[in-house]
């Protein structure tokens, strides 16, 4: 019983494999796009970006990075008015009080949004800073427990 067990095994796979070769085989490819390379776009300059860091709300806080962003790839959903953009601002963000309300987590990074164009991500509005605050409980929030 033992000897046929990997022999069964070794058929079905054998027949599996006939059987998916001939099925790719038959199909007919068609190319749902045509992508192509071309040089590098830049939608937000240095320059942009400084610009933009400098309207941010709450006011950028981290003196060495300034505004970091985008510290990773950019998040798209289509809006009514555009597209809006979200990704991380690596930079640090002292706690601040800020209209009235403390902001900030003394931490590096948040999520940066801005609303926009494919064109022009930083749009013509300030970008909106969201920092993840301290908890008082820090079981609710394992990446920032103080």
């Amino acid at each position: 019983m033992l000897f046929r067990a990997p022999l069964v095994s070794l058929a079905v796979f054998a027949s599996f494999f006939q059987l998916s070769s001939a099925t790719g085989i038959a199909q007919a490819l068609n190319p749902v796009c045509k992508p192509a390379l071309t040089s590098a776009i830049v939608v937000a300059s240095p320059e942009q970006r400084i610009a933009a860091g400098a309207k941010a709300e709450p006011p950028i806080t981290d003196t060495s990075n300034g505004f970091a962003w985008p510290d990773t790839p950019l998040g798209i959903i289509k809006a009514g008015n555009g597209y809006q953009f979200f990704a991380s601002d690596g930079g640090y963000h002292s706690r601040q009080l800020w209209q009235g309300h403390w902001v900030g987590n003394n931490k590096g990074g948040s999520i940066v949004t801005t609303v926009g164009t494919l064109d022009n991500p930083l749009g013509s509005g300030d970008p909106k800073d969201v920092s993840v605050s301290a908890n008082r409980n820090p079981g609710v929030n394992p990446i920032y427990p103080s």
